[in-house]
């Protein structure tokens, strides 16, 4: 069970208003054991009033942690009622995490304004809520280039790990909400003189290209396009000066309406500056690399621990909730992956990596409380392939693209990897060769592997070959012949039997949406093709139309939540257009679901026609025609021998 914390062990104090919170910044929480000592939260209660809010906004921030360096962002945990209802989720105050990080037995440093300028005043703390902690946008601004001022000076020092691992963390994680309110920093004594260490608070709209573009009503994000936040080369070699990506807030993008009452954009030319010169700063760029390397190492196991820590994997919607932060995180990771490595300067810092760096890395991204020997061998074993393929000849090509680095990788996700470098699709590298030459090579060689599907040739070609990809050397006919006729086996028809409970067959279609080796559209052909196999073979048995009813309930949302949600996947709505998705939501009508409930209605007609009773003149012959039609789902039927195939 989950660590949520109980309201009945939080003293609110006042309440403030925040942009969409009813916010106690000043709340004490005890612990129920009577045995951990009370300290400061801060307790937000439900965005808008809608807990699905703050159980994302709860997982957004422990993944936030995970992908951070250690201690740059506090815990956070959903606040239940004595109903387990959700009422908020509280976060642990800053200056806990501060003195957990740093200690109280040395100084921490104010800013005091003078008329000669900013000054730093010395002072121990012997309580962490005395601790000074400043964000940016309480300041002037322009601070920010105060602060290079003053370590050129010689007068101070910056941290430039947690600096860059907060902006690479929001990169990856789809952020765009990176305002002045939302990040600053604390000045510690460090080699005696104040060290300036960064942290980030608030990760309520991470995801944004993918969750929560379909849920905010952020007047800027209607005239973004389709690939408003797509990971590109550019933008990580520069990463300070986004020009693909579209981030309202970020600190090189000067914010040009002023609100007087609000200071979390960026409107001084100095301040921008000097967050530009980060692009060039080698403690900036090594810091950069090291952060970006350790999300794409990051191991699916630990994301997917961090994930159902945050929440109730009994409950049916909480844990769909689970499956769409893990297919979303998924996604995202396997196309940075594919255009990290087609960057020559992420690839240089990589092969300079030495074991002792190697060693720190693997130990800073493992949590003390999951690190198993285990583990620290696969990461290992991971950056070795990493270092070899950027190294050797057969490797990556000097001028692979992102589309040629992804099959390379074994991490081609169909709609999603074509959906962000299609642009790719017929650009060779620098030894002529297109993407599908990469692929038709291997199928050519016998590499195949049919049992991974984001690493098998025939599957990929025949995909790159329906979106019109084209290949430069000479093949034989009966290659491309077997790629066109290729189909792949659906892993999950044989479980359906004759006879079998609706429950266990809801429970087929629940795991397919939690497999994220496939990509949404992927998982929605081999739910709508199991459900085809399922009528086949359960057609005439009893209680058969009460499951189509079930199920076809279950499909449109219109059975209870917790009932729903195993299939919630199939409304889920994939469109990149931000006018369409802030009209429809993340869920809504799809073309899987129109043609699900087609393939049930067909069912049920032709049941209705085999019934007693329901003689007609005309029923006969209407029913007879009816029954004869074929249930198109853009599906492969290869019998009654459950051997089936999804037509990608």
């Amino acid at each position: 069970m989950p660590a949520f914390f109980r309201i009945k062990d939080i003293k609110k104090g006042p309440a403030s208003r925040l942009t969409a919170h009813v916010a106690y910044l000043n709340a004490i929480y005890t612990p129920p054991n009577q045995i951990d000592p009370s300290y400061k939260v801060i307790y937000k209660k439900n965005k808008y009033g809608r807990s699905e809010l703050s159980r994302l906004e709860v997982m957004f921030g422990q993944l936030a942690r995970l992908f951070l360096l250690p201690d740059l962002t506090p815990s956070n945990h959903l606040v239940l009622d004595e109903g387990n209802n959700v009422l908020g989720l509280a976060v642990e105050h800053l200056c806990h995490l501060i003195s957990k990080k740093e200690g109280l037995d040395h100084n921490f440093y104010a800013l005091k304004d003078t008329d000669e300028g900013w000054d730093f005043v010395p002072k121990k703390r012997n309580n962490p809520a005395k601790i000074p902690i400043h964000f940016l946008d309480k300041l002037p601004q322009g601070f920010f280039a105060l602060l290079v001022e003053e370590e050129e000076a010689g007068r101070i020092t910056l941290d430039y790990e947690s600096l860059a691992s907060i902006f690479a963390t929001s990169y990856t994680l789809e952020e765009d909400d990176l305002h002045k309110g939302n990040y600053g920093f604390y000045l510690v004594e460090r080699n005696g003189k104040p060290h300036a260490v960064f942290f980030k608070i608030d990760h309520d709209l991470m995801f944004v290209d993918s969750i929560m573009g379909f849920q905010t009503r952020r007047p800027f994000h209607l005239f973004h396009g389709p690939n408003a936040f797509d990971i590109t080369v550019d933008d990580l070699e520069s990463l300070m000066c986004l020009t693909n990506s579209s981030n309202a807030y970020w600190p090189t993008k000067f914010g040009y309406v002023s609100n007087p009452l609000d200071n979390k954009e960026y409107h001084s030319y100095d301040e921008i500056g000097a967050f530009s010169q980060l692009s060039d700063n080698p403690q900036f760029v090594r810091a950069k690399w090291k952060s970006f390397f350790k999300h794409i190492l990051m191991p699916k196991e630990l994301i997917k621990r961090t994930l159902q820590e945050c929440a109730d994997m009994n409950k049916a919607s909480e844990r769909a909730q689970v499956a769409l932060m893990n297919q979303a995180t998924s996604a995202r990771l396997a196309r940075l992956r594919a255009a990290l490595f087609s960057s020559a300067k992420f690839r240089d810092y990589l092969e300079q990596l030495d074991a002792e760096q190697i060693r720190i890395l693997v130990q800073e991204i493992i949590p003390p409380q999951w690190a198993t020997e285990a583990l620290r061998q696969q990461m290992q074993k991971s950056i070795a392939s990493y270092q070899e393929l950027s190294k050797k000849d057969d490797g990556f090509d000097p001028e692979d693209t992102p589309l040629h680095i992804a099959i390379k990788l074994g991490e081609y996700r169909y709609e999603e990897t074509l959906g962000m470098f299609a642009e790719f699709i017929n650009v060779p590298n620098s030894v002529g060769k297109t993407p599908l030459d990469i692929v038709l090579e291997r199928v050519q060689a016998g590499l195949v592997d049919s049992e991974d599907v984001q690493n098998n040739g025939f599957l990929i070609a025949k995909h790159l070959l329906a979106n019109e990809a084209q290949y430069t050397e000479e093949y034989e006919e009966e290659l491309l012949l077997s790629v066109k006729a290729y189909t792949f086996k659906n892993p999950y028809l044989e479980g359906i039997k004759v006879n079998m409970s609706y429950g266990a067959f809801k429970e087929i279609l629940r795991d397919i949406g939690e497999d994220h080796r496939f990509g949404l559209k992927f998982q929605k052909n081999l739910a709508m093709e199991c459900m085809k196999h399922f009528i086949k073979v359960n057609e005439g048995c009893p209680g058969f139309a009460d499951k189509l009813e079930q199920l076809k309930d279950d499909i449109n949302g219109d059975s209870p939540e917790e009932e729903a949600a195993p299939v919630k996947y199939i409304r889920q709505l994939r469109s990149r257009y931000w006018i369409i998705r802030q009209l429809r939501g993340l869920y809504g009508w799809t073309s899987s679901q129109w043609e699900i409930n087609t393939m049930i209605n067909q069912a049920m007609e032709r049941k209705k026609a085999k019934e007693p009773n329901s003689f007609s003149f005309f029923s006969g012959d209407e029913s007879d025609d009816e029954a004869g039609d074929e249930i198109e789902v853009n599906l492969i039927d290869s019998g009654p021998s459950q051997e089936a195939s999804v037509a990608v």
